[in-house]
């Protein structure tokens, strides 16, 4: 003898539900499943602990793009350096900026200039580096402290 399934119930409002472990009734369209047995809504409670540390992912953002903008910059001390002291041109495509400020300067002080520079962008790279990764470990820390927080309070519960 085969037995059936009986229908899933429907809500007042048509929609289908389904009883959960416990007896209590979820929506059938809360699960969106992405593997066997896995569903899309138990990584959106993990995300609660992303969103309330909002602020400190934000400076992360703005430090990751600071840091790729310096890191695009950096070499630039090097070329200026190659193209006017070692080759002695001037026809390298530079912006305008830098190249009037090169135009009166000598072979000499351009070497320095361009060993400063190369000097004040590796300390700003190296600052930058480290505000990220203190913001990482702050922000990394609170997630896990307030997920261990609630886990905990869950645990006590049962």
């Amino acid at each position: 003898m085969t037995s059936v399934a009986p229908p899933p119930a429907t809500s007042s409002s048509g929609e289908k539900l389904r009883k959960g472990r416990r007896g209590k009734k979820r929506r059938l369209e809360e699960e969106v499943i992405e593997g066997p047995g896995v569903s899309f809504k138990k990584y959106l409670v993990v995300l609660r602990y992303c969103t309330a540390q909002w602020r400190y992912l934000a400076a992360i953002l703005v430090l990751n793009v600071a840091t790729a903008g310096l890191t695009a910059v950096r070499p630039w001390p090097v070329k200026i350096f190659v193209d006017r002291v070692a080759k002695q041109t001037s026809d390298s495509k530079i912006p305008a900026f830098l190249t009037d400020f090169l135009r009166g300067l000598s072979p000499s002080q351009v070497l320095l200039w361009g060993v400063a520079a190369f000097c004040v962008l590796y300390a700003l790279n190296l600052l930058l580096s480290a505000a990220l990764a203190w913001y990482w470990t702050i922000a990394g820390r609170r997630m896990v402290n307030d997920l261990s927080a609630a886990l905990f309070e869950r645990l006590q519960r049962l």
